[in-house]
Parts: structure tokens; C-alpha cells; sequence
């Protein structure tokens, strides 16, 4: 949802989704800084009883390093595209053409 002109604020929880997970609560937010820039915040918790008993702790240690780097990745895609978006509307403003 928009925050004033300054930004925007995502946020969803879930509870008890089938087999998947219990809960998940995520929020996240995108604010401008200064002229050109924007600060992109975000955090996440996922509850399941799908990892508990022997092995828990690497299970847990082995999925956040791949879900981090998962999401490095989805927020680099991200900014290519604004940037992308950025630069097409900017050429679509322009009076040169």
C-alpha cells in the first residue's frame, strides 16, 4: 500500500497453510532517499513443523542459505526491471523524439 508519496508498505501474514507451513509473517517497505535513490527493506519468519527432530539444525542452516540467496537474486531481478521501467519512461518523456 502506498505510504504518502514517499513510499510503500507490504505486509501478510498467514496461519496453518496445509502441509506447507504453519504460519509466515513478512513485512516489507520501499522508500525514497534523496532524488534518484530508494531503500528497499525487507523480513521474513516461516514456522513449520516439517524441520524438527534429528538433522533440524543443519536442515534450518542449509535452507536459509538457499532461500537467501533465492531472494538476493529475486531483488537484484527486481531492481534491473524498475531500472529498465525507469530508463522507458524516461525516453518516453522526452521532447527529442
Amino acid at each position: 500500500m502506498p505510504h504518502g508519496n514517499e513510499g510503500y508498505v507490504y505486509m501478510e501474514r498467514h496461519f496453518y497453510i496445509s502441509r506447507s507451513h504453519n504460519c509466515l509473517q513478512g513485512i516489507g517497505a520501499a522508500m525514497t532517499h534523496g532524488e534518484e535513490e530508494t531503500v528497499v527493506l525487507y523480513a521474513t519468519r516461516t514456522s513449520t513443523d516439517q524441520v524438527s527432530g534429528f538433522g533440524s539444525t543443519a536442515k534450518r542452516t542449509i535452507g536459509n542459505k538457499v532461500m537467501g540467496g533465492r531472494m538476493a537474486d529475486n531483488f537484484d531481478r527486481a531492481r534491473k526491471v524498475l531500472a529498465a521501467s525507469k530508463d522507458l519512461s524516461l525516453r518516453n518523456l522526452s521532447l527529442d523524439d
